[in-house]
């Protein structure tokens, strides 16, 4: 089987390397971007073919949350995780229940959280993979 395909979004770069540094361990293909319309251009360009998409919600031209939601219509069994440093009930309510995020995560995360959480959700996407056969 080929690498996972993560997506990181983050209008903050020191997140998204960080990201990046604790993930290096790991067989996984990173693909960093800045802007959820970013984002979003790239998933189409990939065909949803991205395994889990980890974004932050309070970003300059669209909210994680946004991009969570169209993901979730367009290319449903892409897992979606949040990781915001900023929210309020509201974004926690919307994120669970527009977009169906699979875990909302508060920054900072603690690594071994945060890796677990990927994992769990990579064994999730297998899942709803393998129910649509």
């Amino acid at each position: 089987m080929s690498n996972r395909k993560i997506m990181l979004v983050d209008d903050d770069v020191n997140i998204l390397n960080s990201l990046e540094r604790v993930l290096h361990s790991e067989s996984y293909d990173l693909i960093k971007c800045e802007r959820a319309m970013e984002a979003w251009d790239l998933l189409n360009q990939l065909n949803g073919e991205v395994d889990v998409i980890v974004s932050d919600n309070m970003m300059p031209d669209a909210d994680g949350i946004v991009l969570l939601k169209m993901a979730r219509r367009k290319y449903p069994n892409v897992v979606r995780i949040m990781l915001t440093g900023e929210s309020t009930l509201a974004d926690a309510e919307e994120a669970i229940n527009s977009a169906e995020v699979y875990k909302f995560l508060n920054k900072p995360c603690k690594v071994d959280k945060f890796k677990t959480v990927l994992e769990e959700a990579i064994n999730y996407r297998d899942f709803l993979v393998s129910r649509d056969k």
